[in-house]
């Protein structure tokens, strides 16, 4: 069984939005990534998401990060699980399965986390470990995470999704591709401010911090500017209509 993939995904999102080609040495295998040369902003980004508990998406993948979830579980408290009715001492458990690796980033040297999968769990035709994620709390018909409070990003962030193709990332919220097979019972609603600053602005602020760990340069900060810049419009649910454009030369469009 390969956790290539699970290790590879959290790369992904961090070149989906990087200004520079990105060559990464891991204990597995070595990753090229090109610079993106356009990122393009959906008007879907703006729809509200949201989350019924079923599971379906809590996989058994291996967990990976950078020091800035090592960081989120340092500084988290016991309020910060109590308040979701969730039990702090989840975290002496994260502590005994974290596995600690360096890996290489552009020559440079970065720490590199990971919590392996379930071992009971059987191994599917694509060869990786099915079932549910070691982290997946079963409380009255519906799941919940253990670490909700600090949850990783790679499963913060499920339908907020960075396709890239051809050097040219689209940043939208849309169901699986494959949820015909998993069955995600979310339908999206209207924009709605408050979910949008606690949810979607966090996210991007999260993969910024990643990539920061990497050494790698992102869009992000010109996608937020743009964000800030029309703030007063979004508090009055006013969302753009059409694709906004961050082109690497410099500048955007709507």
């Amino acid at each position: 069984m390969s956790n290539v993939y699970d290790e590879l995904k959290l790369f992904e999102y961090v070149a989906s939005v990087s200004k520079q080609d990105i060559d990464i040495v891991t204990s597995k295998k070595p990753y090229h990534f090109d610079k993106v040369k356009k990122v393009v902003l959906s008007p879907l980004f703006f729809r509200k998401d949201g989350c019924e508990c079923c599971g379906k998406c809590c996989n058994n993948y291996m967990i990976n990060m950078t020091n800035e979830w090592k960081k989120r579980v340092e500084l988290s408290k016991e309020e910060d699980f109590t308040k979701w009715n969730l039990d702090y001492k989840i975290i002496d458990e994260v502590d005994k399965l974290l596995i600690h690796d360096i890996i290489t980033v552009n020559n440079k040297k970065v720490d590199f986390y990971s919590i392996p999968p379930l071992d009971n769990s059987p191994i599917g035709a694509s060869g990786f470990k099915m079932g549910r994620c070691r982290f997946a709390l079963e409380r009255d018909n519906h799941f919940y995470c253990k670490l909700h409070p600090i949850k990783p990003f790679a499963g913060a962030i499920p339908h907020i999704v960075f396709r890239n193709r051809n050097q040219t990332t689209h940043i939208r919220k849309q169901q699986y591709g494959r949820n015909w097979h998993l069955g995600c019972p979310i339908k999206f609603g209207e924009f709605d401010y408050d979910k949008y600053k606690e949810n979607d602005l966090s996210m991007l602020i999260e993969l910024e911090e990643i990539a920061k760990d990497m050494g790698i340069e992102t869009y992000i900060n010109d996608i937020m500017l743009y964000l800030n810049s029309i703030d007063n419009r979004l508090k009055n649910n006013i969302v753009p209509d059409k694709n906004i454009v961050f082109k690497l030369e410099g500048g955007l469009f709507e």
